[in-house]
């Protein structure tokens, strides 16, 4: 049986890393996987053997500069070593050491999972990662975007041929999903605060891409008689800046900061709506997890993902500046890119997303419609096409070895 890896810094709450749990077991009937890791952390389910490459990050920053080429120098033995025929890779640090580590009968596949020329404008070390990537990406056999308009971008903004570039949507396992949904909380405290209003919720890093401040500003203009409440699911840097902003906006009884949870799912499906408030993405996985619950979405038209996903066949550079009712649920327009953690309202966009989820709450008939025609949409980003798609691209970036 072939041998391929999946690389990824680690398998801490996130995205890419369950991506990556998901790729492990439908892959494994079809080829010999390994999981490879910056650091020794597994927050998910594997389905194969894991190599630890043992060089976690840094914060020193003069040993930060030489981390990709150690990592280079120890992923390109592990190919070696265990005859690997392509090694796939995801999230940026580890598209670089795999491209530093290119090896002699092993190809190269990196995907691509976000707008990495918006990722915090303001910040040198992006800068420098965007210019290495534009030297290095184009040594790959293969890219791999996670939505069409991250393939536009790519073309244009990075210079890579476009024969080497294969598009391919994240998978979902929806049954698996539908029945995680049905699984009973355990949280006293958390089935209580689900059981006594009409609760929006966010999945993700509480990191800047996510842009919680705008979730909670919009979220803190809606009327008290709504009866609404907030649940925040997972963990990140931001998580003090949240704490204080909700304090300051005086809604300390309505948000629930429930952490990391394995299974999201089985608060999604008992909510009112998703809300999704990123800057950017590539593909939002847990919105897509969310239509699956048959959980209303109401999304930022952000770069790149929810438009994508929500109409059918649109136009995908098509810019909003009010509220469009979409073929699967509801866009709002993009939300302004500057952190601001004052209690001032940034502009109309956060007063049309509190608008959109006051509809949310007045149109149960809406609400139900969204909540069905988002679970069959869901239905489209299944395992098998996925499968179908990356053996495919695996097998003809090796057509070249």
């Amino acid at each position: 049986m072939k041998k391929i890896g999946l690389y990824v810094p680690n398998l801490s709450n996130g995205g890419a890393e369950r991506v990556v749990s998901r790729l492990s077991y439908i892959l494994s009937n079809y080829y010999e996987v390994f999981i490879i890791l910056n650091e020794d952390v597994v927050n998910y389910d594997v389905f194969c053997k894991i190599i630890n490459i043992d060089i976690p990050a840094q914060s020193n920053l003069f040993k930060k500069v030489f981390l990709p080429f150690r990592r280079a120098k120890k992923l390109k033995k592990i190919k070696q070593t265990h005859k690997m025929e392509s090694v796939i890779s995801f999230l940026t640090n580890a598209n670089i050491v795999n491209v530093l580590s290119i090896t002699q009968n092993t190809s190269t596949i990196l995907s691509v999972r976000n707008f990495s020329e918006l990722e915090k404008n303001q910040s040198n070390l992006s800068k420098v990662k965007d210019i290495i990537m534009k030297l290095l990406y184009q040594r790959a056999d293969c890219v791999v975007p996670v939505s069409l308009a991250l393939e536009k971008s790519l073309i244009e903004n990075y210079n890579i041929p476009r024969h080497k570039i294969k598009t391919i949507y994240n998978p979902y396992d929806i049954d698996e999903i539908n029945a995680l949904s049905k699984t009973t909380i355990e949280s006293i405290e958390h089935k209580h605060f689900l059981n006594t209003g009409k609760v929006f919720i966010t999945v993700g890093r509480l990191t800047y891409q996510k842009g919680h401040w705008h979730l909670l500003k919009a979220f803190s203009m809606l009327p008290d008689d709504c009866q609404a409440k907030l649940l925040i699911i997972g963990t990140g840097e931001n998580q003090s800046k949240i704490e204080r902003l909700i304090k300051t906006l005086n809604i300390e009884g309505k948000v629930l900061l429930a952490g990391y949870q394995k299974n999201p799912f089985q608060y999604i499906s008992k909510c009112y709506a998703y809300v999704l408030t990123s800057l950017f993405e590539g593909f939002p996985n847990a919105m897509v997890e969310a239509m699956a619950c048959q959980c209303p979405v109401i999304a930022a038209d952000c770069k790149s993902g929810p438009r994508e996903i929500l109409f059918e066949g649109g136009d995908l550079n098509k810019e909003i500046k009010q509220i469009e009712c979409a073929d699967y649920g509801i866009l709002v327009p993009k939300l302004s890119m500057e952190d601001n953690w004052s209690e001032e309202l940034e502009n109309d966009s956060d007063r049309l997303l509190s608008k959109a989820m006051k509809m949310m709450i007045d149109n149960e008939a809406l609400r139900n419609e969204l909540g069905k025609k988002g679970q069959k949409r869901a239905r489209l980003f299944n395992y098998q096409v996925c499968l179908e798609r990356y053996i495919k691209g695996i097998e003809n970036a090796r057509s070249k070895y």
